[in-house]
């Protein structure tokens, strides 16, 4: 991704990815594979100083159906952002100035991991994958925000 020429560009690599939880609960009855699920999302942003590090927090829920009443899954993960200029972005102690579309996109980029693990993981135990929807990261962190 080309950052404006106005802004430092900011030198990263995914470091690791932590999975708090993960849990699915096979339902009574079997999941149709036309089945429409529902889903909850939550994201987080820390940043380490004094490891160089952005880290995104995600928690996803998933339920039987879209009304949100049987949870069937859920997963908690942590995706670790090495920044190798990361000083440049400190304002003062814990002020940081790293864009917001470059945060967004880290979080963009750890959403897709999640939706990986969780086909895989609902899989084994559902014996149907779970597919999270393409959304809108942007959106939620702005909806996000609102709630706060």
């Amino acid at each position: 991704m080309e950052m404006p020429k106005t802004e430092k560009p900011i030198e990263f690599r995914l470091k690791n990815i932590q999975i708090a939880k993960c849990s699915f609960q096979k339902p009574e009855n079997a999941i149709q594979e036309d089945q429409e699920l529902g889903f909850s999302f939550i994201f987080g942003v820390q940043f380490n100083e004094e490891n160089g590090e952005i880290i995104i927090e995600l928690a996803a829920n998933i339920y039987l159906s879209p009304e949100q009443k049987i949870v069937i899954g859920e997963i908690k993960a942590d995706t670790h952002f090495a920044i190798n200029n990361f000083s440049d972005f400190v304002v003062k102690k814990n002020q940081f100035a790293f864009p917001e579309d470059f945060i967004i996109m880290l979080i963009s980029i750890s959403f897709s991991t999640l939706r990986g693990v969780v086909i895989e993981k609902s899989a084994s135990t559902l014996q149907h994958q779970v597919i999270l929807p393409v959304i809108n990261v942007k959106e939620i962190v702005n909806k996000q925000k609102v709630e706060k």
